[in-house]
């Protein structure tokens, strides 16, 4: 019997890896919605709800981000088929990038970490992606008037303060 040759155990850790990588990413495409959403499903949900934790923080269980996503997607068919995608590819990228898991299963630490990787990434997709991300969860989270106490936001100013209406301080002529 032969000695391993550099080649053959690399050739050995690839299909290993890609082993690992292929059960992890074995069901990419979006499953049936799940009770009471119209386009994510119960994975997807997990995932919007853990990015909801690393961008926001603890007070993202103030508002039901993930019903919220659901909610816009649904109303955008043409964007939500494209975004309903996009938790279970990011559920899949940590373990091509040297994790040895996928997001979900991240520690806190390292969801940190692989999401700052892809904030400062050089490739542009990744930072694209980041940020549509991140937009995505904070307009959903801030735009719910529940968020706003968090944050000490009292709210719209219109129909809460009167202001007074002031008359011109020229004269305007109408031709």
């Amino acid at each position: 019997m032969s000695s391993p040759t550099r080649r053959n155990l690399l050739i050995g850790l690839a299909t290993g890896f890609l082993a690992v990588v292929a059960t992890q990413v074995r069901n990419v495409l979006p499953g049936d919605p799940a009770e009471g959403h119209q386009m994510l499903d119960a994975e997807s949900i997990v995932i919007v709800r853990l990015l909801a934790e690393c961008f926001i923080g603890p007070d993202h269980v103030l508002v039901d981000v993930p019903l919220e996503v659901d909610h816009t997607l649904a109303a955008l068919p043409e964007v939500g088929e494209l975004w309903k995608r996009l938790p279970k590819l990011i559920e899949a990228a940590p373990l091509l990038e040297g994790y040895f898991s996928g997001f979900t299963a991240l520690s806190a630490e390292d969801k940190e970490k692989f999401l700052a990787g892809w904030a400062a990434s050089e490739r542009l997709e990744k930072r694209q992606i980041y940020n549509g991300l991140r937009a995505l969860i904070l307009s959903h989270f801030y735009f719910q008037p529940a968020s706003w106490a968090a944050i000490q936001y009292a709210g719209p100013w219109v129909g809460r303060i009167d202001l007074p209406i002031l008359s011109p301080r020229f004269p305007l002529e109408v031709q």
